[in-house]
C-alpha cells in the first residue's frame, strides 16, 4: 500500500488518518473482497491492543475493473500509518 492509494480510501469512506495508528489489508479466502483495518495500537504491560478498529471491504472485482492492482491495496500485517506517508 502506498500513500496515493492509502489516502483515496480515506477519502472515500470519510476516515481521519489522525485518528488511527495502523492499517493492516488483506484479501479474503474466496479472493472476493479485499478488508481494511484501520486501529490505534495500545502496548500494556508486553502485550498490544488494537483498538477502535474500524474495518472497510473493497470488491476485488471493482479493483481488476479499473484496471489497478489488487496486491497494491495489501499489506504484509499491520503497518503504521506514518511509516506508508
Amino acid at each position: 500500500m502506498n500513500k496515493a492509494i492509502l489516502e483515496k480510501i480515506a477519502k472515500a469512506k470519510k476516515i481521519n488518518l489522525k485518528h488511527f495508528d495502523e492499517v493492516f489489508g488483506w484479501v479474503n479466502e474466496k479472493y472476493t473482497y479485499i478488508i481494511i483495518s484501520f486501529a490505534c495500537r495500545e502496548n500494556v504491560g508486553g502485550n498490544a491492543y488494537h483498538l477502535c478498529r474500524k474495518d472497510i471491504k473493497l470488491s476485488v472485482a471493482a479493483i481488476n475493473k479499473r484496471e489497478e492492482f489488487v496486491e497494491d491495496y495489501t499489506t504484509n500485517g499491520w503497518k503504521w500509518i506514518w511509516e506508508i506517508k
